[in-house]
């Protein structure tokens, strides 16, 4: 026996007077359907009643209760209305058709009848009543309550979350008088305009696309939101979406209520609170002002007074002046420290400490630390050692002068707690990236160790191992705090390795980034030779900044070379058709004429072009070295300029010689035009760590390691720097008064290089933000920069001459 067809599941009813017209209509149905048949009026709505079927076929004319009353009567009961009815009679008349329509009939079928027709037309209907049967559970299964009308506002479906939602009585549901439903919901509305406003064209809910909130009389709140809808192509009516968001809107107006409690029963508090943030804000505002202060009001007459004692200990003093003396320079130096621990960790706090991603070499921070630390292990008989792991020699990107500030700080602390034994300081890499590398930096030493209990303090804020520490051996425990907070500047972290009795090993990571420049900035030691081919030659520094002039000049003046200057690249070929030189330190960037064509005029020139021409700029990307090489010049070597690697690069070009007695040759005009003001009388030699400062004002100990240690220098190149400065500055006004942005970027251009050479790191920056106007920008970001520059310059000048003893101006 074959398995009943899967249409089978839907149930037929055939209702006809005449047995015949059943049978006809079972023998085309029964292979598609389950077929029930019934002989009477009363006998289909009896099985309708008990056990709906899934479509009913009736006769029209039958005795008792004929099939248009049977169709009214199912239409009329809740529980059979939704059973579709197709008529079938051999009365074909128009008016018959239109009346059982009328009386809910879903079709009209004639006899004698046509197997494919009535076949395909229950076909149809059933799949009709499946789908609005899937329709109606799809819209009593949202939380919504939803309400359709057409263009004239007439309903024509509302699913039962609606109905219960506005509580709708069950005799207005069947009504089809639209204007007493709307306004049964209006009478229900606290909020008339709500609904008024939806009206206005004949529907009374039109909506817009936008949620709008009802309130009704009894404390309920519905969210409403109208959604048009269309039937091919055009506006058809439109779809009306309720939702119940009373508990929503109640617990936000709980919320509201115990506020206001709240604030009613605190209202004399927040005043006293609200005294007491206005006295908190003005502390705070002090405490940002005091501190913005401190670096020239405090730690400028300090550097006075170390600068003095030290004075004064190389004047002879007795030996019980000797002892006060050392000791206010040690309570000196000690105080000193504490006040640039606490700007540090302030500025951290504050967020306004930026890392200054600049080339350099980790043998250039080691060296600086090893001169800045060497003396005070010596005294206590400590041995200084430093080790860099292979391949860390190449070039990097980061912030030089911070990682030398964590690695003091280490290293300070390892010489104050180790009585014996030795101090190592090494880097390794931990991880190797195509943008630079991880690398990881370690202080050893043999002091006197710490257990877990005191390691577990360190590193934060004003913490140290315990308070015996501090009574023994001082600090205010902010150096290791910075040193996280910087560590974790830059990508890292920091921790500690200890015993009680077996030392220390502090340790910190750090990212740093591969650099764009290709020279090596870590040139071996001159050798005699080299230093050789630099005595008795000419070489001719070309740049625009009187400042960078001078440092290039005197450098190599020092190792017995002739020296003469020029401002722009013409200046530099009117004295090459004057003289022969034997080698050109030439600016890329100058007014008149730039290094570049300058060069190019060199090498279209025979009698020039077998001069040797080194590009000298603060530029030090890869493209611009290309270009320098493009236009004819050899070399090429970044500034700020380091002694060893100026003198190797200089050599390196130079035709061997012999070495006759340096002399300078006359200076030529745009020579006797540079600004070089003889410095004061040069007090006695200071240590170099009085040099040390803040550079977002002005650290020395920068300009130090440019000069290759050189005190005097230091000082003449620093009492130079604010000597000349406030002429650029006025040039930089005269530019932005005239709005002239193009000479602005171009004076920013000149003077950032001289910023970072004596080490006003924080003036180099504004420089540098000031040279990207010279393509045009906005006038008023201009003007916000320049403002900055001559209260820094102030504060800059006041630091110079308390580290020198100067009188302030």
């Amino acid at each position: 026996m074959s398995p009943p067809s899967p249409s089978k599941r839907f149930t037929l009813l055939v209702v006809d007077d005449h047995p015949a017209n059943i049978m006809v209509l079972y023998r085309v149905l029964e292979t598609h359907y389950r077929v029930l048949m019934a002989t009477g009026g009363n006998q289909a709505l009896a099985m309708c009643r008990d056990n709906p079927p899934d479509l009913v076929l009736l006769d029209v004319v039958m005795p008792e209760v004929d099939g248009h009353e049977v169709c009214r009567q199912l239409k009329a009961d809740s529980a059979t209305s939704a059973i579709p009815v197709i008529f079938v009679t051999a009365n074909n008349e128009p008016l018959d058709e239109a009346y059982g329509l009328e009386l809910g009939a879903v079709d009209f079928i004639v006899k004698p009848i046509s197997s494919a027709v009535v076949l395909a037309r229950v076909k149809t209907h059933l799949d009709l009543a499946r789908s609005s049967a899937l329709l109606e559970a799809t819209l009593e299964a949202t939380a919504e309550g939803l309400l359709v009308t057409d263009l004239t506002g007439k309903i024509t479906v509302m699913n039962q979350r609606f109905a219960r939602m506005w509580k709708v009585p069950p005799a207005l549901c069947t009504k089809t008088d639209e204007a007493q439903f709307f306004a049964f919901m209006h009478a229900q509305a606290d909020d008339d305009h709500v609904l008024a406003r939806e009206g206005g064209d004949g529907s009374p809910l039109v909506g817009g696309g936008e949620y709008a909130t009802i309130a009704l009389k009894d404390g309920s709140f519905f969210e409403h939101f109208a959604t048009a809808l269309h039937t091919n192509g055009k506006l058809s009516g439109r779809l009306h979406s309720f939702r119940d968001v009373t508990d929503r809107r109640r617990a936000v107006q709980s919320l509201a209520d115990l506020n206001a409690s709240l604030e009613s029963r605190i209202l004399v508090r927040t005043s006293e609170l609200d005294q007491a943030r206005q006295l908190a804000e003005a502390a705070s505002q002090a405490k940002s002002d005091f501190l913005s202060n401190m670096s020239h009001e405090i730690r400028t007459p300090m550097n006075a007074v170390l600068g003095m004692a030290y004075l004064a200990l190389q004047a002879d003093p007795s030996p019980r002046q000797r002892d006060y003396l050392e000791k206010i320079n040690q309570s000196g130096q000690h105080l000193l420290g504490i006040i640039n621990d606490i700007l540090d960790f302030s500025k951290i706090e504050a967020g306004m400490l930026e890392l200054d991603q600049a080339d350099l070499t980790l043998d250039e921070v080691f060296t600086s630390v090893a001169t800045l630390q060497a003396d005070s292990a010596q005294k206590k008989g400590l041995r200084l050692s430093f080790e860099i792991a292979p391949g860390l020699s190449r070039p990097m990107l980061g912030d030089a002068l911070r990682l030398r500030q964590m690695l003091i700080n280490y290293v300070s602390n390892a010489i104050k707690f180790s009585p014996v034994g030795d101090i190592t300081v090494r880097v390794i890499s931990l991880k190797r990236a195509p943008t630079g590398r991880l690398l990881r930096f370690e202080v050893q030493d043999a002091g006197i160790g710490m257990s877990e209990a005191e390691m577990a303090p360190l590193f934060q804020s004003f913490q140290q191992a315990d308070s015996s520490i501090t009574r023994k051996y001082g600090g205010t425990g902010l150096g290791l705090a910075i040193c996280k907070q910087l560590a974790e500047l830059m990508g890292g972290e920091v921790g500690v390795e200890s015993q009680p009795g077996k030392g220390s090993l502090f340790w910190f990571t750090a990212q740093l980034g591969w650099s764009d420049e290709v020279t090596d900035k870590t040139p071996a030691p001159v050798s005699p030779a080299e230093l050789e081919r630099i005595c008795g030659s000419h070489i001719l520094v070309v740049d625009d900044n009187p400042f960078n002039r001078q440092i290039a000049s005197e450098l190599l003046e020092a190792r017995g070379a002739r020296m003469s200057v020029a401002n722009d690249g013409q200046e530099a070929l009117d004295l090459m058709h004057q003289r022969s030189f034997d080698c050109v330190l030439m600016d890329m960037q100058m007014p008149v004429m730039d290094g570049l064509k300058a060069t190019r005029q060199i090498r279209a020139t025979a009698e020039l072009a077998a001069t040797r021409v080194i590009a000298m700029t603060a530029n030090a990307r890869d493209e611009d070295r290309h270009k320098c090489i493009e236009a004819g010049m050899d070399d090429f070597i970044t500034k700020p300029l380091v002694p060893d690697r100026l003198y190797t690069m200089v050599a390196r070009w130079l035709t061997p010689q012999g070495a006759p007695a340096p002399a300078q040759e006359a200076a030529s005009p745009q020579a006797e035009a540079d600004p070089t003001p003889p410095p004061p009388a040069a007090p006695a030699s200071i240590p170099p760590a009085y040099l040390v400062g803040d550079p977002e004002e002005i650290d020395l100990s920068i300009l130090f390691g440019s000069v290759g240690g050189n005190l005097d220098k230091v000082r003449k190149f620093s009492l130079m720097f604010i000597k000349t400065m406030p002429t650029t500055l006025s040039e930089i006004n005269d530019a932005l008064a005239r709005k002239d942005l193009a000479t602005l970027g171009e004076l920013g251009h000149r003077a950032k290089s001289s910023a970072g050479t004596v080490g006003a790191l924080g003036m180099a920056r504004l420089f540098q933000a000031l040279q990207a106007f010279k393509n045009g920008s906005d006038l008023e970001q201009a003007r916000c920069i320049v403002v900055k520059l001559e209260p820094l310059l102030a504060r800059i000048v006041q630091r110079v001459n308390g580290v020198y003893g100067r009188d302030l101006d």
